[in-house]
């Protein structure tokens, strides 16, 4: 929950798109030692209405 909340603040942040977030989330983690999933591209489209 924490990766996701994480993720559509820089998103809202920064104005990119979800691609950019999920290697943005898991370099950021990964820097800080931090062992949170990130979620998958597509799975974060699920549900979304285009």
């Amino acid at each position: 929950m924490l990766a996701i909340e994480t993720c559509l603040q820089v998103r809202s942040l920064f104005g990119l798109a979800l691609r950019p977030i999920q290697g943005f989330a898991r370099s950021l983690f990964r820097l800080i030692q931090l062992d949170l999933p990130v979620s998958d591209f597509l799975r974060c489209r699920v549900g979304r209405k285009v």
